[in-house]
């Protein structure tokens, strides 16, 4: 095809940026009360419905490449239009979710694993393997976060010789204020209870944690670990308790209660299960809340019910919330989490709405994106 013009390279940024933006919009979420244990194995088959392209229109003759790069074009046309109907599917703020979704399923959870020393496979430290790793990512008030290092040569548990384990913070000014932290030997490793607050209760940010290490094999060695941290003066509101929940026009909300200390704009969001314990849905919400008691009324899309054939009484998890500080380097302020789940009544299928709600403006993007196919615009997969 031509090269695009400057026109065509405008209207694809623009359209990606509007899509982008799009999602991102599209948010809610809810809270806890009656707890009770609850699995997260995922349905086997919780997958997204599948769709089926229409067929090719009629081309003319070409080489067998240029067919295969016709069919590619229209294919990726196809699957752009598919993936924007798809991010669009439900109302502002629901998503679907499996187990799949490590960081929505269990939020802050951390992801390191054993690595060797070094990846030089010539070196002495090739046949050493460190992990340092802790319990979760974010830190709320006087959460104590576990930090655990272990050594291994040859695959072999090897003591861990810690020298230091230091915590540091930097400044508004740009100090970086630091902590040493008292270290436990814990069988052939080293472990530590930090807890931030003790020392910067006045601080939201990211911390990061040091640690000095060694063996006899080993020359010393630096090992980090970053953690982001909310202390409990700058928690900025509560969560109290789901109120109720109930259907509203083919949809299932929940009322969340909060405690607000710092009027903002909030972001609030939770994940539903079945009766089975499996994780299918995701809501997320960001509002405007002033000092006091409030309540915040989340949704969950009746057609993600359908979609996913599931069956209530329904446990909504993992509530998390935050105060949106977009200006800030330090990041946003968190609520603490709450452990345990709230279960809702029980609602049979035929209760929840069973439809697409187009926007205006989801209509027009697709109108949009259409029209740029028409005119031969390529649009890149996602990866």
């Amino acid at each position: 095809m031509p090269p695009l013009g400057r026109r065509d390279k405008i209207f694809i940024a623009t359209a990606a940026l509007l899509s982008a933006c799009l999602w991102l919009l599209s948010a809610r979420a809810p809270v806890l009360t009656k707890s009770t244990p609850v699995a997260t194995r995922l349905p086997t088959d919780a997958s997204p419905p599948k769709t089926t392209a229409a067929p090719l229109g009629s081309f003319p003759i070409v080489s067998s490449a240029q067919s295969e790069a016709v069919e590619q074009t229209e294919q990726s046309g196809r699957d752009t239009l598919q993936l924007f109907k798809d991010l669009n599917r439900y109302g502002d703020g629901t998503q679907a979710i499996t187990e799949k979704n490590l960081d929505l399923v269990d939020p802050g959870a951390r992801h390191e694993r054993r690595r060797p020393l070094s990846r030089n496979p010539l070196s002495p430290d090739a046949d050493w393997d460190i992990l340092l790793t802790a319990d979760r990512f974010f830190i709320t008030g006087d959460d104590v976060a576990e930090i655990s290092l272990e050594l291994w040569r040859n695959d072999l548990p090897a003591a861990a010789n810690t020298l230091s384990m230091q915590a540091e913070i930097r400044s508004a000014d740009g100090t970086v204020l630091k902590r040493q932290l008292a270290v436990t030997a814990a069988g052939q490793g080293a472990e530590t209870s930090f807890q931030p607050d003790l020392f910067w209760p006045d601080y939201t940010g990211p911390i990061r944690v040091r640690v000095a290490f060694g063996n006899f094999g080993v020359e010393t060695r630096e090992a980090i670990l970053d953690f982001h941290f909310t202390g409990s003066s700058r928690v900025p509101a509560n969560f109290t308790a789901v109120s109720a929940d109930y259907l509203h026009s083919g949809d299932l909300v929940f009322d969340v209660g909060i405690e607000v200390k710092l009027a903002g704009t909030y972001r609030i969001s939770a994940n539903i299960h079945d009766r089975f314990g499996q994780p299918f849905g995701r809501s997320q919400l960001d509002t405007n809340l002033e000092p006091g008691s409030r309540v915040a009324s989340l949704e969950f899309d009746g057609l993600l019910f359908h979609d996913r054939e599931v069956q209530g009484p329904f446990y909504l998890t993992t509530l998390r919330g935050e105060r949106l500080n977009p200006m800030s380097m330090a990041g946003s302020d968190h609520l603490a989490l709450i452990e345990g789940q709230y279960i809702s009544q029980d609602y049979d299928l035929d209760q929840f709405k069973n439809t697409v709600v187009r926007s205006l403006r989801t209509e027009r993007m697709l109108k949009l994106y259409k029209e740029a196919l028409a005119r031969g615009v390529e649009f890149a997969p996602p990866e």
